[in-house]
């Protein structure tokens, strides 16, 4: 009858030291641990890189302006923004052309000269964060979009840009410091994101002898990192109470949009390690049915 496989029974024989059992399990589990750890972080650091550059902001605030439903939302925002500033008297005609409104609110969104200027105003922002000079980013000119528009639209509409927000400057405060965004971190989410793969696949490799239990430190290494990524995706979805401070309709509703940007773009970041470690482990498993099939049997002495 042949003798069963012993890894430890085979290093004896070959005159192999075998490290403690204890020990290398501990070692499996510390590692296998921090690489699921920076897994995590590079999936922040991917999905952070992707969302934080000028091109991708300016074409997440353009797509929420004028495609439904929250082009709408953030019209209704606006209005209601200015509802507030007018006086009580004035609201029976206001909300009369409330339809109106909404309309050129939202052909004013579609308009080329207002996609510029939402393109150069956040290009503004992100020179002065990546220069690291204090400056300010003056939204004057894009609220004068609408409410010039709103004028024409209606004549008693009066063209002032504050009844949308008052005093719309931003001011930025780098001080003197580059903030490292965009490209660079996509780069290294993706190098650390490899390199923690690959940690993983050797962790499970040589520090788990059980073949089955190979498969799933693997998998759990790389895959539970995604899940948690997905979490985190949920639960931004569901922060918007957090914003309930944000008197302005229209600043609350544009920066909800913005999160449920970043919640997404996470959920795809998890998604993508979950279907590495699927595939990761269906070809791991692959490899060995193959080579099972195409190894000839020990022969018997």
């Amino acid at each position: 009858m042949p003798t069963p496989y012993n890894a430890a029974t085979q290093d004896a024989l070959l005159g192999r030291s075998t490290p403690n059992p204890v020990y290398r399990r501990i070692a499996a589990v510390i590692l296998l641990l921090l690489m699921a750890v920076v897994v995590f972080f590079a999936t922040g650091l991917r999905t952070v890189g992707g969302l934080t550059n000028n091109v991708t902001i300016s074409n997440i605030v353009i797509s929420a302006s004028i495609e439904d439903p929250t082009a709408t939302a953030l019209a209704n925002a606006m209005l209601s923004d200015i509802r507030g500033h007018i006086p009580p008297h004035e609201y029976a005609a206001f909300d009369a052309h409330h339809d109106l409104f909404v309309t050129t609110i939202l052909a004013t969104a579609k308009d080329p000269a207002t996609q510029a200027i939402i393109r150069g105003d956040v290009r503004e922002a992100f020179i002065l964060l990546d220069t690291g000079k204090n400056g300010t980013v003056d939204f004057t000119p894009l609220l004068r979009q609408f409410t010039s528009a709103l004028h024409q639209a209606d004549a008693a509409f009066p063209n002032n840009p504050d009844l949308i927000a008052p005093k719309a400057v931003l001011t930025l405060k780098p001080n003197g410091t580059s903030y490292p965004i965009g490209s660079s971190l996509l780069t290294t989410g993706w190098i650390l994101t490899v390199l923690s793969v690959l940690g993983a696949f050797l962790t499970a490799r040589f520090l788990v002898r059980n073949p089955k239990r190979q498969l799933w430190a693997f998998g759990v290494a790389v895959g539970a990192p995604g899940l948690f990524a997905v979490g985190v995706s949920y639960n931004l979805t569901h922060a918007s109470f957090s914003l309930s401070k944000i008197k302005e309709d229209l600043a609350r509703t544009t920066l909800t949009n913005l999160i449920h940007s970043v919640a997404h773009a996470y959920e795809t970041s998890g998604l993508i390690l979950i279907a590495i470690a699927v595939l990761g482990v269906g070809l791991w498993l692959g490899i060995r049915l193959v080579r099972q099939r195409t190894t000839p049997p020990t022969p018997t002495i």
